[in-house]
């Protein structure tokens, strides 16, 4: 049977009815991130060599069926019963964060004071560069291209999460890849990271495989040593065991793919393993689990800042948005506190160095003008007992100001409010959802019905944001929100954590995902922290969270270790039942008592080509918002200059000339955009794909 499925969404969740029709969608991508293919039906955002492109015009309609030739308008057909349980993402938002401090019932205005100003300060917080210790890598950075992150050299890394530990530091070439490795240039032809002698039977000869995924580029390994100059920190650099082409260094790459942000504020959890917790702390991505976690609150204007206890509910992209500038992967040296950054940061004036653009629908405002200061910022957007104590507050062996020691708070809650203001509600599903039966092209809606009915995915794509991971008010306990019981693929009972799925794209013990631990030895996993003796088995081990699939074109390349380069080879993975070896009762997606852990639909689903070709074409064109691939606000943005490699390739590369040990940076420049979006010469974004070379 497949997994549970929620009650209708209702109450604080949706500020008003959304009218019209509703239909229930889900494809099983539950690992997936974005992606593209070539064009089988009405024209809509690139697609794979020789697919079409989106035409001003034809995003301008926010349809996938336009013409300069009248035709027809189709009849709706009748809806399957699946396609009766979800709505249109239209008009729904994240509520706001609600929760405790020190016990005491808070809410969102207990701490912002001025939204506007929260969601300036978030945006331009998001997208500075001076954030990372290096001064050139943002939030942004692996987060530029639809949410997502689109480039393609020097993005693998090895198996970090297998649990063995010698296999999982040592990159791995697929046979199928003349060469691999660190700096390496990624080519259409290294993709899929798991090919079979069979597409269609996933017990067939295994021709090319790795446990090595794609993801994003982040630092430089070294050792925080003091706030430097306003550009970047004080580091000592050292030798990189792992990341590296001969005795040079090269960025460092995290463990798994860079899921999108658009839509990631109606997420329950955050990150693929979850650990970004729904209750936001303060501090750290962990929630409760935190010991030491808090904020510093001044009881009159000058006086000594008191540490408290804080627990806002419905921010999971608070929790998120502070885990990265810290980790010694993605931005920062090693050992930097937030209050660190903001030592560096708070007096100089945001996103120096970096344009904007005067027509920005947020930050337009600070061009013509002297910009305002991160301090200045926050001062206007937040409550004043968070930064006007006068006293120093200590934090290990270092007194900071107040507003450096409370700036993780100001640093989730701004870009949380600023990440909730990128919703994609107006795709042509979006349209077709509300009567618009031209809204869909006759391709897309075949797809559309396959999506909800032979594709069996229901169970993880449900709800308007197409992810059964997002919030959701039920009729349910909160216990029985987050937790669930299902058959599974082997046919016996298991309890699991609602949005997180087995789907079989690597063994379970190359990554246990949300069946892992925080730092304290506690589970990720809500099934693990609520286990009593006696009751049914889990099935956490290797399971993530359910993206949405919402600008799923542009979103690649997918699954949470990012082997998928085309929609055409998530499909392909589908329709044979996943990567899994073994039989349905035992296979590799088990681990420890555990000999499977498959979720239930993934099995043989028997699609033609025909059926899989209007899949994608489903996919690629129908959950497209327009504004997202043109970049109109809200999803315009400053300027932002990537790092994009290294000067060479895997065998050789360039030292810097004060420091040969580290690689000279590549790089790409990202122009700023407007209210207004990209321009017809630029044209709308491209799918991941479109970049690669054969």
């Amino acid at each position: 049977m497949a997994p549970a499925r929620p009650a209708p969404v209702s109450g604080w969740w949706r500020p008003a009815p959304v009218q019209g029709l509703a239909l229930g969608l889900a494809l099983c991508l539950t690992a997936c991130g974005g992606g593209g293919s070539d064009d089988t039906g009405a024209s809509g955002v690139p697609g794979a060599p020789g697919g079409t492109t989106l035409s001003p015009d034809r995003a301008k309609q926010g349809g996938s069926n336009a013409s300069a030739t009248p035709v027809a308008t189709p009849e709706r057909e009748p809806e399957l019963e699946e396609e009766q349980q979800l709505e249109s993402l239209a008009g729904l938002r994240p509520p706001d964060p609600t929760g405790t401090e020190d016990g005491r019932s808070v809410g969102l205005a207990d701490y912002v004071r001025d939204r506007q100003a929260a969601v300036r300060l978030g945006k331009a917080l998001f997208w500075d560069a001076k954030v990372g210790s290096d001064g050139s890598t943002a939030c942004a950075s692996c987060h530029a291209h639809a949410g997502a992150d689109d480039r393609a050299k020097n993005q693998i890394f090895p198996g970090l999460s297998n649990l063995d530990v010698v296999a999982g530091h040592a990159f791995n070439r697929p046979a199928r890849s003349a060469s691999w490795g660190p700096n390496h240039a990624l080519r259409l032809s290294d993709f899929p990271l798991h090919v079979l002698a069979d597409a269609l039977d996933r017990n067939s000869a295994i021709v090319s495989s790795t446990d090595d995924g794609v993801s994003s580029q982040g630092v430089f390994d070294a050792t925080f040593t003091r706030p430097g100059q306003s550009r970047f920190d004080d580091c000592i650099r050292q030798p990189d065991g792992i990341f590296h082409v001969g005795n040079v260094n090269v960025r460092r790459v995290a463990g798994r793919n860079s899921p999108s942000v658009v839509n990631a504020a109606l997420n329950q959890r955050n990150f693929w393993d979850g650990r970004a917790a729904e209750t936001f702390n303060g501090a750290t991505p962990f929630g409760g689990a935190d010991p030491d976690a808090g904020i510093w609150v001044a009881g009159a204007p000058g006086a000594a800042a008191v540490k408290v206890r804080l627990a806002l509910d419905h921010a999971s992209a608070a929790s998120q948005a502070v885990g990265p500038p810290g980790s010694d992967f993605e931005m920062s040296c090693g050992g930097r506190s937030f209050a660190q950054i903001a030592r560096r940061i708070l007096d100089g004036p945001i996103l120096a160095g970096q344009s904007i653009d005067p027509r920005d629908s947020v930050l337009g405002a600070s061009e013509g003008g002297a910009r305002p200061k991160y301090r200045e910022l926050i001062q206007a957007a937040f409550q004043p007992r968070l930064w006007n104590s006068g006293q120093p507050v200590p934090i290990g062996t270092v007194a900071f100001s107040h507003m450096e020691a409370n700036f993780p708070l100001f640093f989730g809650l701004a870009i949380q409010l600023y990440e909730a203001t990128l919703i994609s509600d107006q795709t042509p599903l979006d349209a077709y959802l509300r009567g618009d039966a031209a809204a869909l092209g006759a391709s897309e809606r075949r797809g559309l019905r396959i999506f909800a009915g032979k594709g069996q995915c229901i169970g993880c794509h449900s709800g308007p944001a197409l992810t059964s991971a997002a919030m959701r008010l039920t009729d349910r306990s909160a216990a029985q929100q987050r937790i669930e019981t299902m058959s599974m693929g082997d046919g016996r009972t298991a309890r699991y954590d609602a949005g997180f799925y087995n789907i079989g794209v690597r063994p379970s013990a190359e990554d246990v995902g949300v069946g892992g631990t925080d730092p304290w030895g506690g589970p990720l996993s809500f099934t693990r922290r609520q286990r009593t003796e006696g009751e049914v088995r889990d099935a956490v081990d290797g399971s993530f969270k359910t993206p949405g699939l919402r600008n799923v074109a542009l979103t690649g390349p997918y699954f949470h270790n990012g082997s998928r380069a085309t929609l055409e080879q998530v499909v392909e993975f589908y329709n044979r039942g996943g990567d899994n070896r073994g039989s349905r009762t035992v296979n590799t997606s088990g681990l420890g008592p555990n000999p499977s852990n498959l979720a239930p639909d993934i099995r043989p689903l028997g699609l033609s080509a025909q059926e899989s070709a209007d899949l994608v074409a489903f996919l690629r064109n129908g959950l497209t918002d327009p504004r997202v691939a043109w970049e109109r606000a809200p999803f315009d943005h400053p300027s932002l200059t990537l790092p994009d490699g290294h000067l060479g390739d895997e065998f050789r590369v360039a030292g810097q000339p004060h420091l040969a040990a580290r690689a000279v940076d590549a790089q790409r420049r990202i122009p700023s955009v407007g209210a207004s979006g990209r321009s017809a010469v630029e044209g709308p974004l491209q799918p991941f794909h479109a970049g690669l070379a054969p």
